[in-house]
């Protein structure tokens, strides 16, 4: 291996990989050390690098169990590169917390779940945040009472998603249900009398 320092704009640090030499890891480490080098980043090189071999390669043998028991295991580039993309699929899942979902988070899916429960009820009425504050059951009765502040991220969030539209009226935003397309195909008559008996 071939480590270079730049000195211009930072320091760049070249990590040049002796099989390939046109595979090249740069890093701007800069004075702070702002960018590190990540567990992900490491693999990612080492898969680039496996890939320019053949995958029934031999890279290491293990020899697993003792004396007479003992069986010698082959590590092939293919198995390698296996390997690698399962820990990055693990580190993935452990950087997104993916299958955690937080109080907070929990409390603002119920929330907004609640908004769209009540919504649903009135498809044709709009709403301001400070009427869904003191209409939706349960929410002034919580300790503190559910506020426009609390409400008007969620219903900024179900927006950007369409599951709610918003109108202005007189300088405040109401807000809609919006029915998504496939209630609008169930209530045709001509899927009632297909399936009728």
């Amino acid at each position: 291996m071939c480590y270079n320092k730049s000195r211009s704009k930072g320091n760049l640090l070249q990590i040049k990989i002796g099989l390939r030499p046109t595979a090249r890891l740069e890093i701007d480490t800069m004075a702070n050390n702002e960018k590190k080098i990540t567990k992900a980043m490491n693999f990612g090189a080492i898969i680039d690098l496996l890939s320019t071999m053949p995958e029934d390669k031999v890279l290491a043998q293990f020899t697993i169990g003792k004396d007479d028991k003992a069986t010698v295991v082959p590590l092939t580039v293919g198995i390698a590169i296996d390997k690698l993309k399962h820990e990055m699929g693990l580190l993935s899942k452990k950087n997104a917390g993916e299958g955690k979902t937080s109080k907070v988070t929990a409390a603002q899916e119920q929330m907004e779940r609640e908004i769209l429960l009540y919504l649903s009820d009135f498809p044709n009425q709009l709403f301001s945040a400070s009427e869904l504050c003191k209409n939706i059951p349960g929410f002034a009765e919580q300790n503190p009472p559910v506020s426009t502040q609390k409400i008007t991220p969620r219903l900024n969030a179900m927006l950007n998603r369409g599951e709610v539209k918003v109108t202005k009226e007189k300088g405040k935003n109401m807000w809609q249900y919006v029915t998504p397309e496939y209630e609008d195909d169930y209530e045709d008559e001509d899927f009632e009398e297909e399936y009728e008996d």
